[in-house]
């Protein structure tokens, strides 16, 4: 029943507003009430992501990462690997501690405390799996998540899926637009370039 809703929002409804809002409802959308999460940042907001137990994160266009433990009522800033720059796209959190970013300018990050540490890890650009036409700036992440012990990556509106201990990317061998994990039966849900939805249970094979 709760979820937030983000975009470019002003934190007040009369006219311009220095302080970036962002929506909250907690019963299904019956009641939503609109929020501030930061004062004179003027960051549109990309990506959130919730796990059940209230904790929440959240990213921009300014490269911040934006963290609450009270799902979603108030927010504070962490310490983001991702330049003012750049621009925070996605963003996943396995639990507490372990996680991970993805930015414009092909970056990608790792972290196993919340974002107090983090590690850069090479893309599938990075490893020369696809020639861009456009400038390196427009090489975004797109989409990541992390599935049982693999990254899966969306980049150049390609997927890709690597082992977490050993950075090799590769391409799934059906053609994926989009995926997103079920938690509670960790499985792997796609959408193939024919529409089609099928079911990964593991790496190599789905239904």
């Amino acid at each position: 029943d709760t979820a937030v809703i983000t975009g470019y929002i002003q934190s007040s409804k009369k006219g311009y507003s220095s302080q970036n809002g962002y929506y909250v409802t907690k019963n299904g959308l019956k009641n939503i009430k609109r929020l501030c999460f930061g004062k004179k940042e003027n960051e549109w907001i990309y990506d959130v992501f919730i796990i059940s137990d209230g904790n929440a994160w959240m990213g921009g266009s300014q490269g911040n990462i934006f963290y609450s433990s009270n799902y979603g009522k108030t927010w504070k800033k962490l310490n983001s690997p991702l330049l003012k720059e750049y621009r925070t796209t996605s963003i996943f959190m396995s639990n507490l501690n372990i996680g991970i970013v993805g930015g414009t300018s092909n970056n990608l990050y790792v972290t196993n405390d919340n974002w107090k540490n983090y590690t850069k890890i090479e893309t599938p650009f990075d490893q020369n799996l696809f020639t861009s036409k456009e400038q390196i700036s427009y090489m975004e992440i797109i989409k990541i998540r992390i599935w049982k012990d693999y990254y899966v990556v969306k980049q150049y509106n390609k997927v890709f899926y690597s082992k977490i201990d050993k950075i090799e990317w590769k391409e799934f061998n059906v053609n994926l637009v989009d995926f997103e994990i079920d938690r509670d039966s960790n499985n792997l849900f796609a959408i193939t370039k024919e529409n089609h939805i099928i079911q990964f249970e593991d790496i190599d094979s789905y239904k």
